[in-house]
């Protein structure tokens, strides 16, 4: 399906212009035939990029859409992970991190072999207690999915779970922890220039429980060569 075509390029993903594109092609499958669950799906995440790429700015009723839209593709299909995994998106970005966990963990049940639904159930779990969880979640997405083209966005949770161990335990996760997965970041996912930059910029500004003169140092020079790798990423 064409409007998957551009949501599985992470360029295009962003772009206001492919998205409406993207969502024009799913609407037109959906007049064909409303009940198809691809493009109910296909047609949530687009709106769901557009919210989140507009800033959070919500059109009229958007939210509402997305989730009726979801609702639907599950009716219909309640064995498709990949609708569970867009609804614990939606929830997770409107601030319902329990529904999003359970989004993911249905996700899970009915495909074990999910890995986005590991990364998205990891991503909910933020109470001090569910920490370690992540982390464990995480990994297992990346034992699933060793090459997936999300891994620098994993990666990016996992050092992100990491920073808040640290002030949560008490101790300073060190060089070994956060440090390693921001530095494996740049093998993953290279397009997310943008984050690699920002966060490249806090590690040196020593605003990082990861900072450290070494960790500096590299960050500078992976942040240099991803920045002229990718010069053409989203920003």
């Amino acid at each position: 399906m064409r409007g998957w075509a551009i949501l599985n390029q992470l360029q295009l993903s962003t772009d206001k212009d492919s998205l409406a594109k993207a969502l024009g092609l799913f609407e037109q499958a959906l007049k064909l035939d409303p009940n198809n669950v691809d493009a109910l799906v296909g047609a949530a995440l687009t709106e769901r990029n557009d919210y989140i790429f507009s800033g959070l700015d919500e059109k009229p009723g958007q939210i509402t859409k997305i989730e009726d839209l979801l609702a639907k593709a599950i009716r219909i299909d309640p064995t498709n992970a990949r609708a569970y995994i867009v609804r614990g998106m939606i929830y997770r970005v409107t601030k319902r991190s329990k529904a999003g966990a359970e989004a993911a963990q249905n996700a899970i049940r009915v495909n074990p072999n999910y890995a986005a639904a590991y990364a998205q159930l990891a991503q909910n779990e933020v109470t001090p207690a569910e920490l370690p969880l992540a982390i464990a979640n995480i990994d297992q997405a990346i034992k699933l999915s060793p090459r997936d083209p999300e891994m620098g966005r994993w990666r990016w949770t996992k050092g992100k779970t990491f920073n808040y161990i640290g002030p949560v335990s008490g101790r300073s996760p060190g060089n070994t922890g956060c440090a390693r997965q921001w530095v494996l970041i740049l093998g993953g996912l290279p397009t997310s220039s943008r984050g690699i930059r920002l966060y490249g910029s806090k590690i040196r500004g020593g605003s990082s429980p990861c900072a450290s003169a070494q960790t500096k140092s590299k960050v500078d020079h992976q942040v240099v060569s991803c920045a002229n790798r990718f010069s053409r990423s989203v920003l």
